[in-house]
C-alpha cells in the first residue's frame, strides 16, 4: 500500500488549501494501478516560490520556480529494498497561476501536480513526446477516477 505524509512548509498557505482527500483517493487509484503490494512511503512538501526556485536552482540548475519537484530514492538498480519511495515539492503559488492558465481549479492543479510527482516517483518521465504523451494520459485517467 502507499502511503504519505504531507507537510506545509510554506506559512502563506492555509491547510485547506491542501486537497487531503483527493491526494487520499489519487494513492488508493495509484496503488491499485500499479498493483502496489508493498508498504511504500513518500513525502509531499508545500514550498514557497523562493524555496522552489532555490531547489530548482540547486538540483536541475534552473533558475527558476517551478510547479512540482519530485525526488525518487528508488530505482530499477536497487539492490537495497527501502519502502521510502522519495520526496514531492508543490509550490501553491505556481499552481494557482496556472490553474487560471489551465482555466480549472486550483485543487484540480494541485492534484495533477500531486499525480505528476508521484509518477516520477515511480521512474516516469518526460524528456521525449511519447514518455509525455504517456504521462499525461496516466494522470488524467487519475484525475477522471476520482471524478475530477
Amino acid at each position: 500500500m502507499l502511503n504519505y505524509s504531507c507537510i506545509n512548509i510554506d506559512k502563506t498557505i492555509n491547510k485547506k488549501h491542501i486537497p487531503s482527500k483527493q491526494f487520499d483517493q489519487i494513492v488508493d487509484v495509484v496503488s491499485r494501478k500499479f498493483k502496489i503490494k508493498e508498504n511504500l512511503i513518500f513525502d509531499v512538501s508545500f514550498v514557497n516560490k523562493v524555496d522552489i526556485k532555490k531547489i530548482n536552482n540547486k538540483y536541475r540548475k534552473v533558475n527558476k520556480p517551478t510547479d512540482v519537484i519530485s525526488f525518487a530514492l528508488r530505482d530499477a538498480k536497487q539492490t537495497i529494498k527501502s519502502p521510502l519511495l522519495g520526496e514531492i515539492f508543490i509550490c501553491y503559488e505556481v499552481a494557482s497561476k496556472q490553474a487560471k492558465e489551465n482555466k480549472w481549479s486550483v485543487n484540480k492543479e494541485i492534484c495533477f501536480l500531486f499525480i505528476h510527482g508521484i509518477l516520477h516517483l515511480f521512474q516516469y518521465d518526460h524528456n521525449t513526446k511519447k514518455e509525455y504523451d504517456e504521462m499525461m494520459k496516466i494522470q488524467n485517467n487519475i484525475l477522471k477516477e476520482i471524478r475530477f
